[in-house]
């Protein structure tokens, strides 16, 4: 597994490689750890009274002192790892190495989340899912899971998304650890109206709390029988959960109520807008929790 793991220095990045040397069963498979730093340009002026051996060595000290927790964190974990350091706009630099390596995941340290898109995971992890399709897990807030066997919550809806979410999970178990425990996680609307749109003639007035149940059933049936033989095929029990309500809020609070250490979610293409990268509802879990999320994109 190629993992890219972004640095600079900060509590949030060093407890993305700390997750990392926490991984047991990961390490076991000897995974290829790349630690990249990019460091911003120099404004103009700066660059026009600096000499190019001047530059080196600025960007030299820089790097080292950016990367030097990450190192021994990793060192003392007896990990191997390779280091990129680059110069120029993170979110692109990070992204474009990414795809140049073909990585299997991006782990970003990130702070909290704010009631503002623009600051729900920072510039640059914005920046980065808006520019990549490789799968992005997102360590938010200072703590994160150091044990190996996690508990993972998959967000499925029936779709191509979440199903290659799940795909991808199962795929890389060894992330989570050989006895991580897994659930399959729903929500539907608790009201009739969402369920369908009445015929002329036909009012939904006699649909009683039986039959409105039933119509949940119907519907966490359908979101959830495509990742069945997923889950069967690799040897994996999952326990299935129904969540009634508006998908995105529920979910999250569920994951943090619940304490998930690690949610997976698919999401559609990217795009320049939060919104138009993750989708209505991964933006929604991602204001009602803080716990670490996983965005798989199509």
């Amino acid at each position: 597994m190629k993992i890219i793991v972004p640095v600079d220095g900060s509590v949030y990045s060093n407890n993305a490689v700390s997750f990392i040397t926490h991984r047991t069963s990961l390490i076991g498979k000897n995974p290829t750890i790349v630690l990249v730093n990019v460091q911003p340009h120099l404004p103009a002026r700066a660059l026009g009274l600096a000499s190019p051996e001047t530059l080196q060595i600025f960007y030299k000290e820089e790097f080292d002192k950016t990367l030097g927790s990450a190192r021994e964190i990793l060192q003392k974990a007896g990990m191997k790892y390779e280091e990129v350091t680059l110069v120029g706009n993170p979110a692109d630099m990070i992204a474009q190495e990414a795809e140049k390596r073909n990585a299997d995941l991006i782990v970003m340290g990130s702070h909290g989340h704010t009631a503002m898109e623009g600051l729900l995971f920072g510039s640059v992890t914005n920046g980065v899912l808006a520019q990549t399709k490789t799968p992005v897990l997102m360590l938010r807030g200072q703590e994160v899971p150091h044990v190996d066997h996690l508990k993972v919550g998959v967000a499925v809806d029936g779709s191509e998304f979440s199903t290659k979410a799940v795909k991808y999970m199962l795929t890389h178990r060894a992330l989570f650890g050989q006895e991580a425990e897994y659930e399959v996680i729903s929500a539907v609307y608790d009201e009739p109206n969402m369920f369908m749109m009445p015929a002329p003639g036909l009012s939904l007035m006699g649909l009683t709390k039986e039959k409105l149940q039933l119509l949940q059933q119907e519907k966490f049936a359908i979101a959830t029988e495509p990742t069945k033989p997923l889950f069967e095929e690799a040897g994996v029990k999952a326990k299935e959960v129904l969540l009634i309500g508006n998908p995105g809020e529920e979910i999250g609070q569920y994951a943090a109520r619940t304490g998930l250490d690690v949610l997976v979610l698919g999401s559609h293409g990217y795009g320049r807008f939060m919104s138009a990268v993750m989708g209505s509802t991964a933006m929604r879990i991602a204001h009602a929790s803080n716990v670490p999320l996983l965005i798989v994109r199509n």
